[in-house]
């Protein structure tokens, strides 16, 4: 339980903004493709990428694995 608590603390410091958009771009994904994959609006990405608003809790667990997946960020230890 205590691990599961960190790993959240963890994932607020993420910078989701640059990261979905680095991933996008080296996945050549418009936003509103990037949106259709995850299940989310076009403008829900815009919101994220902007920063006028960050993903919920359990977005940010979907996005951190994504991103894991990709090798776009590393998992701590």
């Amino acid at each position: 339980y205590t691990v599961f608590i960190l790993k959240i603390e963890v994932n607020f410091m993420i910078d989701y903004a640059r990261l979905i958009r680095e991933y996008r771009q080296k996945n050549f994904l418009t936003q509103k493709e990037f949106a259709d994959s995850i299940g989310v609006q076009k403008t829900t990405v815009t919101r994220w990428e902007t920063r006028q608003f960050e993903p919920t809790i359990k977005m940010k667990k979907r996005l951190y694995e994504l991103f894991l997946n990709a090798g776009i960020i590393k998992e701590e230890v």
